[in-house]
């Protein structure tokens, strides 16, 4: 049977949200698609839907949002590196106009955006995010529960 299932919740420092999709199949399938920083767990959730699921094509996919992570990050040795490159420069091939800080950020690795995808989940464990994946279960099983009894009528 079809059916849809989703949970979210605390996982470490991280919100962590689950979804999980079916269709129906004669022999249970489990494709899991999960974030690197969660990928360590895949054994203990394929096992979760072992126990819970028999059958059924189902698509587990995780995404997790850390909220106090920094959006871009400057780093300042390559932004005094840049500044005193461009500075050389103008003044080498005596150039007028000013170095200022938006042509410095500009300049190659010296703004990037952070991205640490293990950020939020040093405090982690398997319990909470086998806990959210059940949850999503739960909601997997009451909607395919619901279409079993609108298809008996």
């Amino acid at each position: 049977m079809t059916g849809f299932g989703a949970a979210d919740g605390p996982v470490g420092g991280a919100r962590v949200s689950v979804e999980l999709r079916s269709v129906n199949h004669r022999f249970f399938n489990p494709s899991l698609k999960l974030p690197s920083s969660l990928s360590r767990w895949e054994s203990e959730l394929r096992e979760l839907l072992r126990q819970r699921i028999t059958r059924g094509h189902v698509t587990v996919s995780a995404r997790v949002t850390v909220e106090d992570q920094p959006g871009a990050v400057i780093d300042e040795a390559r932004f005094a590196e840049a500044a005193a490159r461009l500075l050389a420069l103008k003044k080498a091939h005596k150039l007028g106009g000013d170095v200022d800080v938006a042509t410095v950020l500009r300049m190659p690795e010296v703004l990037r955006l952070s991205r640490d995808d293990d950020a939020g989940l040093e405090s982690a464990t398997a319990e909470e995010l086998v806990a959210i994946a059940a949850r999503a279960i739960g909601a997997l099983q009451e909607m395919r529960a619901a279409e079993g009894a609108r298809l008996a009528e």
